[in-house]
This record gives C-alpha cells, sequence and structure tokens, in this order.
C-alpha cells in the first residue's frame, strides 16, 4: 500500500527544534534543506513511482515524496547505497529535508528496491529533471534571457574492453543464457568452441594477450567463432529474439565483415558500435573515447544571481555537437525556457544552427567552424611594431 503525505502540511510543533542547535537551525534555514523541504519535496513524481502500488492493500510503503527526495540527494552528493542509508538515518538536515521525524528508520534493502525502480524507468528521471529544474527556475527567479550550450563526456559504468575481448564476452553470454534454457542446443556447438568461453571470467577471455600478432590472431578466432555460432543459430526463431543473440549478430556485423567466403575483421569501424555487451548503447568518441555525452545549457547571469543548468540532452558519444543545438531549443521552448542570446564554441555554429536560431528568435554566438590554421611564416615577428614605451 503506497503511502504518500504532503509536504505542504506543516506540523504544529517543528520535531527538530532542540534536536538542532541555534547555529545549526541557521545554516539549515538558510541552506538547500529548507528550499528542498519547503519547495521541491512536494514536485516528487511520487505517483509515477507508486502506479504499481495499492491504495489500500498490503504493507504500507515507506513515504514517497522522501523515498524518491532522498535518492535525488543521493545523486547530489554521489553517494553509495549504504551511504544513503547512514545519512538519512543518522543526518538531522536530511531528515529535516525530507520532512521526516528525527530518529526515522528505514532499511537499506528498501533504498536498493526505490532506486531499481528508478533505474528501470527510462522516462522517470528526465521528468525528476524537468520538474526539478523548472520549480527552481521560477521559484529562484532565475533569468533565462543569456544562455550557454556545450557539450561533457560521460563514462558509464562499463569495463573497457579490446575487440577481441568484447567479442568473446558477449559469446560467453549468450552460451550462458543457452546453459540455462536449452542444454541440448548447447551441445551442438563445437566442444573445442565452447571450452574458449563457456567456463572463462570475463577478464580471462583473451584477456591475457600481450603481442600484437596474439591479438591479431584472438581478434581473428573471435570473428570467425561469431560466424559459426550464428549460423548455427539462424533459424532458432525462440533463440533469435534472445538479447544476447541480438547483441552478438550486431557485434559481428559491426566488426567483421566476408568476402567470396573468407571473413576478415574490419580495419576501421567507426564510431557508432558497441563498446561493451554490458552496455550496448555507449559509442565511441574519436578525441575523448568510449561512453556518452550530454548537451548541457546553463543560464548566464552576471549579476551575483545563481546559475542553473537550464537542459540536459544525453546523446552517445558518437553523436555530432552540432545537431545539438536543434534539440536543446526544442527542449528549451517546450518548457518556456527560450534565451535571447545562447552562447556555444566552434562546434555549434554552423550557418544552418544559426538560421535555426533565428527562426526562434534566439541569438546563437559561436566562433564560425573551420576557421583558417595558424601559419608561423605568415603571421611573423617583423609584422608587430614597438612603440615609445617598447610595448608591441
Amino acid at each position: 500500500m503506497k503511502t504518500i503525505n504532503s509536504p505542504s502540511q506543516h506540523r504544529l510543533f517543528d520535531p527538530f527544534e532542540g534536536v538542532i542547535g541555534q547555529v545549526g537551525w541557521k545554516h539549515i534555514k538558510n541552506g538547500w534543506q529548507s528550499i528542498f523541504r519547503d519547495v521541491l519535496l512536494e514536485q516528487m513524481p511520487v505517483q509515477r513511482v507508486g502506479a504499481k502500488m495499492s491504495d489500500s492493500e498490503g504493507r504500507p510503503s515507506a513515504e514517497l515524496h522522501a523515498m524518491v527526495g532522498l535518492l535525488l540527494i543521493r545523486e547530489l552528493y554521489g553517494w553509495t547505497v549504504p551511504q544513503t542509508h547512514e545519512a538519512v538515518l543518522f543526518r538531522a538536515d536530511i531528515q529535516y529535508a525530507l520532512n521526516l521525524e528525527p530518529g526515522y528508520e528505514v532499511n537499506q534493502r528498501t533504498i536498493e528496491r526505490y532506486l531499481q525502480r528508478m533505474q528501470n524507468d527510462e522516462g522517470l528521471s528526465e521528468e525528476l529533471f524537468t520538474t526539478v529544474t523548472d520549480t527552481l527556475l521560477k521559484s529562484l527567479e532565475v533569468k533565462i534571457k543569456k544562455q550557454r550550450l556545450d557539450s561533457t563526456h560521460v563514462l558509464s559504468d562499463m569495463a573497457m574492453l579490446g575487440r577481441s575481448q568484447m567479442m568473446g564476452i558477449a559469446l560467453k553470454r549468450f552460451f550462458h543464457q543457452l546453459a540455462r534454457f536449452n542444454t541440448t542446443l548447447l551441445e551442438q556447438v563445437p566442444e573445442a568452441l565452447r571450452k574458449r568461453y563457456c567456463k572463462q571470467s570475463d577478464s580471462h577471455v583473451f584477456g591475457d594477450l600481450r603481442t600484437t600478432d596474439q591479438r591479431r590472431t584472438a581478434l581473428q578466432q573471435a570473428g570467425e567463432d561469431m560466424a559459426e555460432v550464428i549460423k548455427l543459430f539462424a533459424n532458432e526463431k525462440s533463440i533469435c529474439g534472445w538479447k544476447t543473440f541480438t547483441i552478438l549478430q550486431t557485434i559481428f556485423d559491426q566488426q567483421c565483415e566476408v568476402r567470396d567466403e573468407f571473413l576478415t575483421i574490419r580495419v576501421k569501424t567507426g564510431g557508432a558500435v558497441i563498446q561493451n555487451p554490458s552496455d550496448s548503447d555507449a559509442t565511441y568518441d574519436g578525441h575523448k573515447g568510449a561512453g556518452y555525452k550530454v548537451q548541457i545549457c546553463e543560464t548566464v547571469n552576471e549579476e551575483g544571481r545563481p546559475n542553473l543548468i537550464s537542459s540536459a540532452i544525453v546523446q552517445t558519444a558518437v553523436s555530432s555537437d552540432s545537431a545539438a543545438v536543434e534539440l536543446t531549443l526544442k527542449d528549451l521552448e517546450e518548457r518556456g525556457h527560450l534565451p535571447e542570446e545562447l552562447l556555444a564554441d566552434a562546434n555549434y555554429g554552423s550557418q544552418e544552427n544559426v538560421d535555426l536560431s533565428g527562426q526562434k528568435d534566439v541569438v546563437l554566438t559561436a566562433p564560425v567552424p573551420g576557421g583558417k590554421a595558424y601559419d608561423a611564416e605568415e603571421v611573423g615577428y617583423d609584422q608587430f611594431e614597438l612603440n615609445g614605451a617598447n610595448e608591441v
């Protein structure tokens, strides 16, 4: 049974009076804790989180405003689950921010369940960010006339794998799933092929290669093994829908090609390829490596007022910055936060983006991309003159 208490319903006597000293109380009243409790807590998407809970049956859940708020604070500080658990048990300012009573108790397993529920709902984090940001921009009266746009690289929680190791792990995980659901079909795979992957840990699948020749041989072996497995199960309809098999096929198509019945490994694959079977959405950026990028737009106030991130759009690492202007302006327009001027670097400064921004009455200020490279012979010392004070 879901438990939802309105944060706007205040108590007659604040339970934290006497628990927190005067200095601490002043710090909380002027800090983020009061803003969180008085402004943000009521904006938590509790109905969406508790959508599958009964209104009247079952054991009462933890208070949903507090649980979602706790997970948001966890992201603010970058806490692990045990650190989050300790904070809500022992820190009075966290309990205050979440509108809880002093001495509040919750199990670590409960925090883990709600965290899993948040992660499984792809749109929930986006809704939470949008709601919190819009509320803060309004309540803090942040000026949005001038904003700046840039991207940052994000590395997901995945191992950095070589190509042969990645292909080997994809085979290993497919065999693991096949062993669980259909051992008869697994036995159709040649024994020598199975032994290369089945009982190996991820780190030992082609993980001990030292020389270039060893890596080249392992890569060819992995490609041939993939081709044999895909051919063996291509007509098994029940298996073709497995995620482990579709990832296997995708990696094979991205890394290998067959010419005149001979399998070769692609020399260059580009950046739009899988980097790890555990995170099939991550791609590769030639300058910053594997992972994702986030297009971040931030307000620019030069009068000492607060600045806030107004838009955050997650993309794969291979995505181009030049295409982000349209996405960002669309997001800001839908939420009523279009700026009058948008600052950006040269990656965003195409004529197409300038025209697109102008259609929305936004001035895009960015360097022209593809500027002329510095030429030491063209720009030399003899082109400068000194004045009477010996200054250039």
